[in-house]
């Protein structure tokens, strides 16, 4: 017995969308997906980035734990002039002024902050930054827009490795992110959460979310359009009566905002 499908237009025209392209044609992604790179394409690391580690290691004994930026900024930029002279001497490019500014925050980033993230991290609007290995890097806005950026790392060791600095600064050791122990959460300094894993994926992942709205009252919940007055007064009633509340929803609901 066959289906009867009506109205026969509309099957049509999905047949039409769901037909493959002509050849040679790459589709348009849907809204709000990012695509792929073109095959064999892999992004490379920014200049600031690739020199950054070398300096720092240069720098390793120099730099103390809790400085101030006047103290030690004097330090990095004589570090990042003596490498650029270096590079130049090889027959390497003169960097500008600019260029070389970049470099010294991102030797203080990788030292201090959260490496090559923190440019991100200091946007405005940012609020989620994931990451799937070395160089599949997205940052989310609190405007729904989604972007491809800049690999954070030369390879996955690398990034593991940049996960381990990273968790360590939240309170964790270096040994709670391993084979042996492949995923951790932790709260990083300016209201960012990381979670990584490694071994059960196939290529190490981090989640980075960054709350916009730290201290929020039901009032602000209400101005904000995630409660209408109704609700709120319900909820405040329920935490008066000192009822279980359980708040459920998808990814980037507002859960922990809420």
């Amino acid at each position: 017995m066959s289906t009867l499908r009506w109205p026969p237009g509309q099957v049509q025209a999905a047949a039409e969308v769901a037909a493959d392209p002509p050849p040679g044609v790459v589709p348009d992604p849907p809204p709000g997906v990012v695509p792929d790179p073109p095959p064999g394409v892999v992004p490379s690391l920014p200049p600031a980035a690739t020199a950054a580690p070398q300096i720092l290691a240069a720098l390793a004994d120099r730099l103390p734990e809790d400085p101030t930026r006047p103290e030690i900024w004097p330090v990095i930029t004589g570090a990042v002039a003596d490498h650029c002279r270096r590079q130049v001497q090889r027959g390497g490019l003169v960097p500008t002024g600019e260029e070389i500014d970049e470099i010294a925050q991102a030797v203080f980033d990788l030292r201090y902050d959260l490496g090559p993230l923190a440019p991100h991290l200091r946007e405005k609007g940012v609020e989620n930054i994931d990451i799937n290995g070395c160089d599949r890097v997205f940052v989310s806005y609190a405007s729904g827009e989604r972007r491809a950026v800049a690999p954070v790392a030369a390879s996955d060791e690398s990034l593991i490795e940049l996960i381990r600095t990273w968790a360590a600064r939240g309170g964790q050791t270096s040994r709670a992110f391993s084979s042996g122990s492949p995923l951790v959460t932790v709260a990083l300094p300016g209201g960012v959460r990381m979670t990584a894993t490694m071994s059960v994926t196939p290529r190490p992942c981090v989640s980075l979310r960054r709350h916009g709205q730290l201290q929020v009252t039901l009032a602000d919940l209400v101005a904000l359009g995630t409660l209408n007055r109704v609700s709120a007064a319900f909820l405040a009633a329920a935490v008066r009566a000192r009822c279980n509340i359980l708040v459920v929803g998808g990814v980037n609901e507002g859960k922990t905002t809420f």
